[in-house]
């Protein structure tokens, strides 16, 4: 307990020496998110790995979609993954720098339509010293709830153009949160929302 107290109260004091006690938490839970990748989509439970545009379904797969739609239901499930860079200063020599994302309130844009909303289930850790972590979200939603007025194939070349799966319709995602970090001096939380978007998608 003493070898963890004393490296603590010493990053306090040269802290505070030239800043107050809040910028000292702001500088060391200072992270740089960017939106990764989309993963593992599905739509209607198909998966859509190997599929980029209508004409990649075949027969079943656009019986499951016509069902789905007549039934009002038009399920997706996907994940997305961000990165987490922890650029806190060098502190010591030790993990004392490493941070700890506590809560990750998040809301998922398509299309700049609010189409799901939801927050990590666990705290995700990120190593100091410049490192990085990828945070996956999952997001699944119904699109019929979201999308009014649009046909099934209309739906379906939306979901395909999400992470540009098919270049000829790319879908905008954007995803907004208001992170909570756990540091060595205590807890930020971000003041305004971070705001990620597609253009940095691999």
């Amino acid at each position: 307990m003493i070898k963890k107290i004393i490296p603590a109260i010493l990053i306090i004091i040269t802290f505070l020496s030239g800043c107050s006690m809040m910028d000292a938490v702001k500088d060391i839970g200072k992270l740089k998110f960017k939106l990764h990748s989309v993963t593992d989509v599905k739509l209607c439970g198909i998966n859509l790995d190997d599929k980029k545009k209508i004409s990649d379904f075949d027969l079943i797969d656009l019986g499951v979609l016509v069902s789905a739609f007549a039934n009002n239901d038009f399920p997706v499930e996907m994940i997305i993954n961000i990165e987490a860079k922890n650029n806190s200063p060098e502190l010591m020599d030790s993990d004392y720098d490493d941070v700890k994302i506590k809560t990750f309130p998040w809301k998922l844009y398509l299309n700049d339509n609010l189409t799901a909303m939801g927050n990590i289930t666990k705290p995700v850790s990120v190593p100091g010293k410049g490192r990085t972590t990828l945070m996956s979200i999952d997001a699944d939603f119904d699109l019929l709830q979201v999308f009014r007025g649009m046909g099934y194939k209309k739906l379906a070349r939306l979901v395909l153009g999400i992470g540009k799966r098919d270049a000829s319709e790319s879908t905008k995602i954007k995803i907004t949160a208001k992170p909570t970090v756990e540091t060595i001096l205590g807890d930020y939380e971000y003041p305004e929302e971070i705001v990620l978007i597609q253009k940095d998608i691999k």
